[in-house]
């Protein structure tokens, strides 16, 4: 499986939290893209 998350503020502290959460909780053969956007706020 492909998993693409995107976090859709500038933080790139959370994505990788959000990250570190994903793959605790994905199976093991699910394939995760994380994307961070590139313009916004800090926190929503």
């Amino acid at each position: 499986m492909n998993l693409l998350i995107v976090n859709p503020n500038i933080s790139e502290s959370v994505t990788d939290l959000i990250h570190a959460e994903a793959k605790r909780t994905a199976s093991p053969d699910t394939r995760i893209t994380m994307a961070t956007a590139p313009f916004g706020v800090a926190y929503i």
